[in-house]
């Protein structure tokens, strides 16, 4: 007796890995563009709160150079936060003409208070770090991302 063998192109027809040969083409087309998005999303999210932080960071700084008692009158304060604030800033890789510097000296009931701001403006983000533009700056291309520290001046 003779063993029959199907045909070989008869049992590749019956394979299911036969029948289903475009589904992982269509699968990778509707997945890809998602993990994209997310990978794209997370670039840009994740370099707005690295610049929120810097800016956070050399705010702090600088209302800490500006706080000693023995610092001297306003101006002398506030070019010490300044200088402070400046060196986080381009210690952090930023140009010094992409960020604003300012302080204030606020009257309050328990005192004087020293305040530094350190301000930028999103739109003047390098276009490669923000890919997918999913912040938004509006019409006016101004979105502005601030960092702040305030403290209480110590005679």
């Amino acid at each position: 007796m003779r063993n029959h063998q199907p045909h070989t192109k008869a049992r590749l027809a019956l394979s299911p890995r036969r029948r289903r040969r475009g589904t992982e083409v269509l699968e990778a087309a509707l997945v890809f563009p998602l993990l994209l998005a997310l990978a794209f999303g997370t670039v840009e999210f994740g370099y707005y709160f690295y610049l929120e932080h810097n800016l956070q960071a050399a705010a702090r700084e600088g209302v800490r150079a500006g706080i000693p008692a023995g610092a001297g009158d306003y101006d002398e304060r506030g070019d010490l936060a300044i200088e402070a604030a400046d060196r986080v800033m381009t210690a952090s890789g930023f140009a010094p003409d992409s960020y604003e510097i300012a302080w204030e000296v606020l009257e309050g009931d328990d005192g004087e208070f020293f305040r530094v701001m350190v301000n930028t403006n999103w739109g003047d983000v390098n276009e490669g770090l923000r890919p997918m533009r999913l912040i938004q700056v509006g019409d006016n291309e101004e979105r502005l991302v601030s960092g702040t520290a305030t403290m209480r001046i110590e005679e």
